[in-house]
């Protein structure tokens, strides 16, 4: 069997602190990294478990916020009367509600 050379560039605290857990096992990190090799052929798999990350609460309601944003929902008020109109009533107002109460309230008219 022909052997090749793999080259990785890895943190250096990182590899001295694999080797020695590797050393405790009785193992190089060639070893290692062979044994890692074999089972990623023999299974078509990491053979290690990669998990994505979890947003937490704080994180998936900004989310939330940026979609509802995204699909023409804006959670904001045109001024701060109107904010603190809604808060009074407690009631949420959106932009677009808040546009058809100034055009119904007699705004300043485009001809005069």
């Amino acid at each position: 069997m022909m052997e090749t050379y793999v080259r990785a560039r890895i943190d250096t605290d990182l590899k001295d602190a694999a080797t020695a857990v590797l050393k405790d096992c009785g193992l190089t990190v060639s070893a290692a990294f062979r044994i890692f090799l074999s089972e990623v052929v023999a299974t078509k798999a990491m053979p290690i478990e990669i998990k994505a990350h979890t947003p937490n609460a704080r994180l998936r309601a900004a989310i939330e916020e940026a979609d509802a944003l995204a699909a023409g929902k804006p959670d904001h008020f045109n001024s701060v009367e109107s904010m603190m109109e809604s808060l009074k009533v407690g009631k949420k107002t959106t932009i677009e509600s808040q546009d058809q109460g100034e055009s119904s309230e007699g705004g300043a008219s485009s001809g005069d």
